[in-house]
């Protein structure tokens, strides 16, 4: 159904538009970027995959966007995020004190990989896997118990464990059921 507007018609809606326009500025341009969130990302959606591959049309959401550092502080070089700025500095201040070099790299989860291997292996002892991965052995007892606790979480027996502690510990809770 089409309505046929006279001249004077089209003309008064043109005079509408404009005043419209000088009281409210010109309408905004709608992006048609489709916008992709940390949902897309935890999904690992076609979306996240073209964003970050750089496919036109597609945007960062701006709670997906991590800022940057306002400078260098673990001394590698690179601004970076505030989380990896933090990582770099505590991994500095680990080193100074072993008496190593401070790199400013991030080794948060590497080690943790690393001796997890290395025990889930069996064929090494805590000292060797100290000697192997460079780090002291009260954090491989951290690695381990941590270990011990997921193994026991899953439904393992909480006597069988090697540390005296974690089957002490499950004792006790039991008790007081």
């Amino acid at each position: 159904m089409s309505i046929k507007m006279d001249r004077l018609t089209k003309s008064l809606i043109a005079a509408v538009e404009q005043v419209q326009e000088a009281t409210y500025g010109a309408p905004a341009k709608k992006s048609t970027d489709m916008i992709v969130t940390n949902a897309d990302k935890k999904a690992n959606t076609k979306a996240y995959q073209n964003l970050k591959a750089g496919v036109k049309g597609y945007k960062a959401a701006d709670h997906m966007k991590e800022e940057k550092a306002k400078k260098d502080y673990d001394g590698d070089g690179k601004v970076e995020s505030g989380s990896k700025e933090h990582a770099g500095v505590v991994h500095n201040a680990i080193q100074k004190k072993k008496g190593g070099k401070a790199d400013g790299q991030d080794t948060r989860k590497e080690d943790v990989e690393v001796v997890e291997k290395l025990v889930e292996s069996g064929k090494f002892t805590d000292v060797e896997i100290a000697k192997i991965t460079n780090i002291q052995e009260a954090d491989i007892a951290d690695i381990l118990a941590r270990l011990e606790k997921k193994r026991i979480s899953k439904g393992g027996d909480a006597q069988e464990s090697p540390l005296p502690a974690m089957r002490k510990y499950h004792a006790d809770k039991k008790k007081k059921k």
